[in-house]
């Protein structure tokens, strides 16, 4: 099985050798997709507690949205995790945020309801925290990213689709 897998991988990076793109083709695409402008940053936290990260842009019908996660934390490790947020633009320069789409719970919670004991109990330890209660993010998918593309996200069984990422710590 080792072997079989050792010689899949040679074959593919001999293949991949074999594919490498002219200077001249290289060149074409650079020209096709340079700008002379730089705009910088084109959405930035309100203070510098906060930081910015991770930014998917998709279209919807004539209005571009991007989710990016937030971390929230005022020395730059002392903050409780991160959360996606959204925002959209009619330009890709000018955005403007919409708020929260995957929040952190405001205080900790626990994967299910305390139940009211019908006599006297020793106390117990509480249930642990939810799996995801310090780090919500999402990542939309199936985006039509395909030079000159629609960039909207495409549905799969009518439904659209996120990547999730989620953390207790």
């Amino acid at each position: 099985m080792r072997k079989t897998l050792l010689n899949i991988l040679l074959v593919l990076s001999m293949t991949t050798l074999a594919q490498t793109v002219p200077q001249e083709r290289m060149q074409q695409i650079y020209e096709a997709s340079r700008t002379p402008y730089k705009y910088g940053m084109v959405i930035a936290p309100q203070s510098n507690y906060n930081k910015y990260d991770c930014p998917t842009i998709f279209r919807q019908d004539d209005t571009w949205y991007m989710t990016f996660v937030c971390y929230d934390g005022k020395e730059g490790t002392d903050g409780r995790g991160y959360e996606t947020w959204l925002a959209k633009s009619e330009d890709l320069l000018h955005w403007q945020t919409l708020g929260k789409i995957l929040q952190l719970p405001t205080q900790p919670t626990h994967p299910t309801k305390p139940t009211k004991p019908t006599k006297p109990t020793k106390p117990t330890n509480p249930p642990p925290p939810l799996w995801d209660q310090n780090q919500r993010g999402g990542f939309p998918s199936l985006i039509d990213y395909n030079w000159s593309g629609t960039y909207e996200m495409q549905a799969y069984k009518n439904r659209h689709w996120l990547t999730y990422i989620g953390g207790p710590g």
